[in-house]
């Protein structure tokens, strides 16, 4: 089974990210090129509007993407369609076609850490729009509550902070979701690569954390006290594109540099975006490299 109408496995060939989502298309070829990769599969956008259609919710959708056409997004219709899949339920053959998916790639088997439902909307993960952060991606630890995470998956594609970041980019058409659902890694290490490094062309940057759950846990405790704590946050390597050659490192002291210097009130990742996009004056002085 490569996949049906509600969901596509990763091996399915030719992915079509309308269908996918940016990040189940992106995943898909990945497999197809022979990288490896958490066995999973892509719950579609086939299947968002039909349980968009099951929950009674589609004349709420289509005044959203109507105002979203016009001029920005209607906020109250965004409300009612969050709340309206949070509190919902997936049409039997949506249902079906994820459990037998489940069923087939054997997700479960062996599995003492559980799975992963990764939002893979029609905007994100793309060359014009990231999305970065702006949606959910919730970890399931047992098969019972893998739908209601998919539904809290699609709902974040109407929270107050996807809505403005459509009204920010100006964003003409709504996203539409799908949902990757894979099995979830404890992993070593953990991180990012941005292969275009703003303002430094042919170099590339990557930022990694320790991988594990109590790591991460605390990470997110230091990033909300104020001021930070340096240790502990992420780690940071420069890369000449061609060579791979290690240009510099640096760790959180960085960042503990950008958030001071900053505007009261950015987080410390908010600020370091900042600063690397928006041509920050302190750039010289803060950054290393």
């Amino acid at each position: 089974m490569k996949g049906s109408e509600y969901v596509v496995h990763f091996d399915c060939g030719r992915p079509d990210a309308a269908r996918l989502g940016g990040k189940g298309a992106s995943l898909c070829r990945l497999v197809s090129q022979g990288h490896l990769v958490p066995p999973g599969f892509v719950v579609t956008v086939d299947a968002f509007y039909a349980t968009c259609r099951h929950v009674g919710l589609s004349d709420a959708l289509e005044k959203l993407i109507a105002s979203v056409t016009r001029t920005s997004p209607d906020e109250a219709s965004g409300e009612i369609l969050r709340r309206g899949f949070a509190s919902g339920s997936l049409p039997h053959d949506v249902r079906k076609a994820i459990a037998d998916s489940v069923e087939i790639l054997r997700l479960w088997n062996n599995n003492t850490v559980g799975l992963i439902a990764r939002s893979s909307a029609t905007s994100e993960d793309g060359a014009a729009h990231s999305f970065a952060g702006i949606f959910e991606s919730l970890q399931v630890v047992n098969p019972e509550s893998l739908e209601s995470k998919v539904l809290e998956v699609w709902s974040s594609v109407f929270s107050p902070r996807a809505l403005s970041y459509v009204r920010f980019v100006n964003l003409n058409r709504l996203p539409a979701m799908g949902v990757v659902v894979q099995r979830f890694l404890e992993a070593s290490r953990s991180g990012v690569m941005f292969t275009t490094y703003p303002q430094r062309e042919r170099r590339t940057l990557i930022e990694h954390v320790d991988g594990s759950k109590t790591a991460s846990t605390q990470l997110l405790s230091k990033a909300r006290s104020s001021p930070p704590i340096s240790k502990n946050w992420p780690a940071s390597l420069v890369l000449w594109r061609l060579s791979s050659t290690v240009l510099k490192t640096w760790n959180g002291s960085f960042m503990k540099i950008v958030y001071i210097s900053s505007s009261p009130g950015r987080s410390p990742q908010l600020c370091l975006i900042w600063q690397m996009l928006a041509d920050c004056p302190l750039s010289a002085a803060c950054c290393p490299c």
